[in-house]
Formats: structure tokens, sequence, C-alpha cells
């Protein structure tokens, strides 16, 4: 599925695509940095919000939110906290994107 984002891979800006069950799908170097983390270290079907946290809980990145599932967001700047410790603040912006009509198992954040 990663050749699916190459797009992003040489974007600046932290990019990372998730699943319905908030699991990482990709991730640019720049998201990673930005965890303190390199690529290697960000796995596949790591819950995103263990990676990094945000002060938002209503966003659908986190456990229980769900502003963002059914339709874009606009940018927000929030605080977040990473798995590492480290804590900033960033712009976040939730775009759905369904890969299959009705099926949240198609669909990719």
């Amino acid at each position: 599925m990663n050749e699916l984002f190459h797009v992003f891979d040489s974007l600046t800006d932290g990019v990372f695509v998730m699943d319905a069950e908030r699991t990482l799908l990709y991730a640019n170097e720049a998201f990673a940095t930005l965890c303190g983390l390199s690529l290697r270290r960000l796995k596949q079907g790591t819950l995103v919000h263990s990676i990094m946290s945000f002060d938002a809980p209503e966003l659908f990145v986190m456990p229980d939110g769900t502003v963002g599932r059914d339709e874009s967001t606009p940018y927000r700047e929030v605080v977040f906290k990473s798995g590492k410790g480290q804590e900033g603040k960033v712009r976040i912006a939730i775009q759905p994107v369904s890969r299959g009509e009705g099926d949240a198992s198609k669909a990719f954040w």
C-alpha cells in the first residue's frame, strides 16, 4: 500500500495514514522525525495514538474521537505528545478517503 502514498515521501510536513482501527498504514520521514523515531521504528499496524497523542480527544485519530471520521476537518492547531515524550504544537487536518462505497474497511485517513 505504501506505493499509494509515495507522493508524500518528499514533503517536509509530517504525514501519516491510518485505517478505520486507527492503526498506522504509512508515515513519511517528517512525521517520524516529529515523533523522535526513524521510519524503521514506525511499525505498520501500530495504533497511531500510541505513537503520538493530541490534546483534542474528539479527533478521530484519538481512541474515542469521531471528528474527522466521516468528513474532512479544517486545519487546527493542537498540542501533541509523542510516545518518546516530545511535546509541541502542530496543525492537523483529517481527510477521510474511501476506496469502496460504504465499506469502512476500505477507507483510510
